[in-house]
This record gives C-alpha cells, structure tokens and sequence, in this order.
C-alpha cells in the first residue's frame, strides 16, 4: 500500500510541475509553489500525513498517507 501511495504521490508532483510549466509558458510571470505538512498521530499510536499544495494561493493537490489517496484540484 505504501508503494502505491507513493506512486499516487509523485503522479501529483508530475501535475504541479506540468500545471507550473504552462503557467509559465502563458504568461511568463512569476508564480507561487507553496507545500504543507500535517501530522497526526492518533490514540493507538498510528501516526499519518498529508500534504497541501497550492499554486497562486489556490490548493492544486492534496495527498493523504492514511488512505493513499490523491486528490488534483483546479488551481
């Protein structure tokens, strides 16, 4: 499950990347890639992450390691 939450995880980045490039290859300005990192550790001692990515301020990717899942955003 691990291997495949990370290769759902790297499919994300490849989007940002991609999503970046045709920012830049539009307009040429200057564009904001911000990352946040949550960690949860609950009562039977399970700890977890997720991570937030935003382009411009607006959230592109969200990536949850409890689950595995992935989820693209419209910027």
């Amino acid at each position: 499950m691990a291997r495949a939450a990370g290769q759902k995880f790297i499919s994300g980045l490849r989007f940002l990347r991609l999503l970046l490039e045709c920012a830049w290859a539009a307009g040429g300005n200057l564009h904001i890639l911000k990352g946040e990192m949550t960690c949860q550790r609950e009562a039977n001692g399970n700890a977890y992450g997720s991570w937030d990515f935003y382009v411009n301020g607006s959230k592109a990717l969200h990536f949850d390691s409890k689950n595995g899942n992935g989820t693209v955003l419209s910027p």
